[in-house]
């Protein structure tokens, strides 16, 4: 039967042809352009696959709206990127959606009830529904390289999972006796095996007239037990389970009363959640600074929030995972004021006051304590110029090492043994101090204030084995024979021709002759 229907299980998502997403404003609003988040560039580049994989699958497309809304990085449990969008906003100036949803209590007492269970699961459920195409531009978002809109729905809008409820209800109404939708979860029970084979080719039948597309790998088939929402379920009973759904998927956790998902510990919360409370009453809270759905928010970065002059000039306000919490990084010669929460600069008189990654640096009277050359971070702890853009970006492997000398208080890059740091480029290359320390074919020559070995006088090729002087076309091409001896002088490191006894080399026409006259 799976072969049958292979197309269903094995094209890309797209949306289908039943139903569309339409976000009706309320009357008489003025959308406001929302706050903006700067994506931090070591997420860039997968922001940029993201989008660009978006765009390949034809469910986004470039925008020109005046209003787009800003996405927020959320690093997941397996330490990817999701990229989330920030559509409160859009959702206060949006009509709120009555559709009721699926009564899942309802539906596990249903389905516990059958002897053969099935559970399919929908390719990113949300994208197989279209966006109404004059609301298209209300669904933009920004990035750091463009702003984008959706052509299907996309996640985060008010009152999306009602449509989507509302289309999978339209889609099995001939089928409600034995399939049952929550969201994008579809379970088929039947009561005997050849019930079940008859229910669930008429369900794959119906999603494959529709043009859905099922994620074959979550889904389960004939099953005698099922995990849902909780709940073990299936041969007439049910039974407290795991919070799973489906092909071992996790379920959506119920909430308390006051919103919060109930926990003992942290493994049960988000990646940007922690497990707080007392014994009894713990639940998942978002990390310190964080907040909004999934805690994608920034709150302690915001506006009349804890960090809200930590920007530009003054430093960068950001999540921190090892820390657990949204940190205020001081921009360099800065330090976070304990109180005021501010970057400031910390007042000295000599270096003494300052920390030995630090340097005091000023016009009398107004020095303050600036992190040490190369340096930067609200400890000083990151070498910038040992980094990959920075100034001594090629100081590594055979080349030579960069590295903070408390000594000279600066980033130094120390080059490898027969190398020496290019004043100009800061690249470690085959310097010299003196001839000697070049080949004897070679001498060592100053330019730009940078000694390096070159090909003595008169000698060219990859190890100077060729002696141009002496050439037909050469300097010394007459100094042969009878008149002189052209060749290589290791004392002099230099091409030299030597004259026979009675002949000089004439210093303008480079020839030996018996008599010269000036």
């Amino acid at each position: 039967m799976l072969k049958e229907f292979e197309p269903l299980f094995s094209r890309p998502v797209q949306p289908v042809a039943i139903g569309e997403h339409v976000i009706e404003l309320l009357p008489n609003v003025t959308r406001q352009k929302p706050h903006s988040y700067s994506v931090p560039m070591s997420y860039r580049r997968e922001v940029d696959r993201q989008v660009k994989e978006l765009l390949d699958l034809d469910l986004i497309e470039p925008s020109n709206a005046d209003v787009p809304y800003p996405i927020v990085c959320v690093a997941t449990k397996d330490a990817s990127i999701r990229m989330c969008i920030d559509y409160r906003a859009l959702n206060a100036v949006t009509k709120v959606s009555n559709y009721p949803m699926k009564d899942t209590q309802e539906l596990i007492f249903t389905a516990g009830m059958a002897q053969w269970l099935s559970c399919l699961d929908l390719l990113k459920g949300y994208y197989q529904i279209k966006m109404h195409d004059e609301n298209r531009v209300l669904t933009a978002f920004s990035t750091h390289n463009g702003v984008y809109q959706w052509k299907v729905m996309p996640f985060g809008l008010s009152g999306a999972s009602g449509t989507f409820q509302k289309i999978m209800n339209n889609v099995l109404r001939s089928h409600s006796s034995y399939a049952q939708a929550y969201i994008d979860d579809i379970i088929v029970h039947s009561k005997t095996w050849d019930e079940h084979l008859i229910h669930l080719r008429n369900v794959l039948q119906e999603l494959e007239n529709e043009g859905f597309s099922v994620k074959l790998r979550k889904c389960t088939f004939a099953a005698k037990e099922l995990q849902f929402s909780g709940h073990k379920i299936g041969g007439g009973k049910h039974a407290p389970g795991e919070e799973k759904n489906c092909g071992n998927k996790t379920a959506r956790k119920a909430k308390d009363e006051k919103g919060s998902v109930p926990c003992t510990d942290e493994s049960q919360c988000g990646e940007r959640q922690k497990c707080v409370g007392e014994e009894g009453e713990k639940t998942c809270q978002c990390d310190n600074g964080l907040g909004g759905e999934n805690c994608g928010i920034q709150e302690w970065c915001e506006k009349t929030r804890k960090f809200e002059n930590c920007k530009g000039e003054n430093g960068k306000c950001e999540y921190s995972r090892e820390k657990r919490s949204v940190v205020c990084t001081c921009a360099t010669g800065k330090k976070l004021h304990p109180e005021e929460n501010i970057c400031k600069a910390v007042p000295c008189t000599g270096e003494s006051q300052c920390s030995e990654r630090e340097k005091c640096v000023g016009k009398e009277g107004e020095k303050t304590c600036q992190c040490a050359d190369g340096l930067s971070g609200n400890d000083c702890e990151k070498n910038d110029w040992c980094e990959d853009p920075g100034k001594f970006k090629y100081c590594k492997g055979e080349n030579g090492k960069c590295e903070y000398s408390k000594e000279k208080r600066s980033v130094v890059c120390t080059c490898a043994t027969g190398k020496k740091l290019h004043p100009q480029e800061n690249i470690c290359k085959d310097g010299c101090s003196t001839d000697k320390d070049c080949p004897e074919t070679q001498k060592c020559v100053e330019k730009y204030g940078w000694k390096t070995c070159k090909c003595a006088n008169g000698l060219s090729g990859n190890d100077c084995e060729k002696n141009d002087w002496c050439k037909e076309t050469g300097k010394f091409k007459d100094c042969k024979g009878e008149n002189g001896t052209c060749e290589y002088s290791k004392e002099k490191r230099s091409v030299v021709c030597t004259c026979t006894t009675g002949k000089k080399l004439h210093p303008k026409e480079n020839i030996c002759k018996g008599k010269i006259e000036y």
